[in-house]
């Protein structure tokens, strides 16, 4: 869906906003950039399996002038042992989670670079299952 009325803010982009309209300018000639969702507007839920500490693409790179939002993420280990997540844009970290298991909502959700898809790669060889949420969206002027 392109020309979509809805506007998609990170953490950065949200602050500028607010930065703007709280200096009295209006919603209308305050500054802030528009995106496009591709897809549905609510998330695509997809299911997770790991078991391997092999790097793992959970969610392929959606070509250029593209990125993942992500916006909840639920794993658990079937053995019930501890693990460790590392999350991926591409090949760069971008966070952590674990446990036995861990369930993230993201109010801002996860943004990753453009054209980089989501891997997962755990630290045990035991099987992890759970879910991700996403959507994509395109990028202006990149």
């Amino acid at each position: 869906m392109t020309n979509s009325p809805i506007e998609i803010l990170d953490e950065n982009e949200l602050s500028r906003y607010l930065k703007n309209y709280n200096s009295g300018l209006s919603e209308s000639t305050a500054h802030v950039p528009i995106h496009a969702i591709d897809g549905p507007i609510a998330s695509t839920p997809l299911a997770i399996s790991i078991e391997s500490t092999d790097a793992q693409t959970i969610i392929a790179a959606p070509g250029v002038a593209s990125r993942i939002r992500i916006t909840f993420l639920k794993l658990f280990c079937l053995t019930g042992n501890n693990f460790t997540i590392t999350m991926k844009s591409g090949s760069t970290t971008i966070g952590y989670c674990g446990g036995m298991s861990d369930v993230v909502n993201y109010i801002h959700p996860l943004c990753l670079a453009p054209n980089e898809a989501f891997v997962l790669q755990s630290d045990i060889s035991d099987v992890i299952e759970g879910q991700v949420c996403y959507w994509t969206e395109t990028i202006d002027n990149l």
